[in-house]
């Protein structure tokens, strides 16, 4: 008994980790809209996909609250990242993490715990509002915050200058989490067994007494 206890605590806790960091690979065409973007489930440490012109990608995932950070280093693309809330509202973007650099970067030192969304596109293909575009477009090294808290309307070319079509990674310098529903279901699960088994156990011993 004592040695399904310890495989059942090892399975829950390895369950509830995000410590198996894995890959996650665009399926198909993913989806620019918060109805159609592509679930990064939790671990996952990179995506791996493609961007053409007038088609940005969008992918739901969720972070479990603190310092965050990702990036597009490593990307053939010339990309431009956006982060938004589960509303679909704008938190952060970035075009150039740096003079020079056709990558992309954001930092949040103490982004709060929720679903969130990550958008990729091409250089000067920005998201918008129904009031508007949605984040600053120069200077191109800024990281900004966004000009109205509308959510996410569609996309759309903000110059004649669209370009940047490529395949791209998006670096999670920590791993995305686990949902908070989903870790507490497990540990409910992995408890009431426990419970179950100390039950019967007691139960033998009164009735072998």
């Amino acid at each position: 008994m004592k040695s399904w206890s310890r495989a059942l605590f090892a399975a829950t806790t390895l369950a509830a980790s995000t410590a198996w960091a894995t890959p996650y690979f665009e399926v198909g065409d993913a989806g620019q809209s918060l109805a159609d973007a592509q679930l990064v489930g939790g671990g996952t440490d990179v995506i791996h996909g493609n961007v053409s012109l007038t088609s940005p990608d969008l992918f739901s995932f969720y972070w479990g609250g603190g310092a965050f950070a990702v990036d597009t280093f490593g990307s053939a693309a010339d990309t431009q990242l956006f982060l938004f809330n589960a509303a679909g509202q704008g938190v952060w973007a970035n075009d150039q993490a740096s003079a020079g650099t056709s990558a992309s970067r954001i930092i949040d030192p103490a982004l709060g715990s929720g679903q969130y969304f990550i958008g990729v596109s091409g250089f000067d293909y920005d998201p918008y509002s129904s009031v508007g575009v949605i984040f600053p477009s120069a200077p191109f090294t800024g990281q900004f915050g966004p000009l109205n808290n509308a959510p996410l309307d569609h996309w759309a070319a903000f110059s004649p200058h669209v370009s940047g079509v490529g395949d791209y990674v998006v670096n999670f310098r920590t791993p995305t989490a686990l949902p908070e529903p989903s870790t507490l279901a497990v540990f409910g699960v992995a408890l009431a067994a426990l419970g179950f088994a100390t039950r019967r156990r007691l139960t033998g011993k009164r009735l072998g007494a």
